[in-house]
């Protein structure tokens, strides 16, 4: 397997973290995320790379895991550069996925959710000069920085 790329890694860990912390935090991705059924496990990856990191949902919360035996569902880009795109605001995820950058393999309704979880924890991550081509403007319910506090201090791991 090829060495994995070390930006799509951060990015990845970062909209996974975010995406745990703001299922506590926004009561609008806590009710789409209400959707996904307990110990479902849900991956991020890049092709040749294979998966990134893993969302999981234990006791009505979302964890963030690394190693996971099976996902149930599977969102894999296509290659580095179309995540980058994407991970990186110069793109909305709904995007690549009509240009085909993205393969979604599981339940294709829970994908969707996992979309605008996504895109709404892209409005807190990045600013809003940033997102505004593609992604209406939102109410955010906490402070950005409160939640970048909680990505890079809090842990979010799975509990055993």
């Amino acid at each position: 397997m090829a060495k994995k790329d070390f930006l799509c890694n951060l990015i990845f860990k970062v909209l996974a973290r975010g995406i745990a912390v703001l299922n506590k935090k926004d009561t609008i991705i806590k009710q789409e995320l209400n959707d996904i059924p307990e110990n479902y496990i849900i991956s991020f990856g890049v092709l040749p790379y294979g998966d990134y990191i893993f969302l999981v949902k234990k006791n009505g919360s979302i964890y963030v895991s690394k190693n996971e035996k099976k996902a149930d569902l599977r969102v894999l880009f296509k290659n580095a550069k179309s995540a980058k795109k994407v991970m990186l605001a110069q793109s909305s995820i709904a995007e690549s996925y009509c240009r085909h950058d993205l393969i979604v393999g599981g339940d294709i309704a829970l994908g969707m959710t996992l979309v605008r979880a996504i895109n709404r924890t892209e409005k807190y991550l990045f600013p809003h000069f940033m997102t505004k081509r593609y992604l209406e403007k939102i109410k955010k319910q906490t402070c950005s920085l409160n939640v970048y506090r909680k990505i890079f201090f809090n842990k979010l791991s799975k509990p055993n």
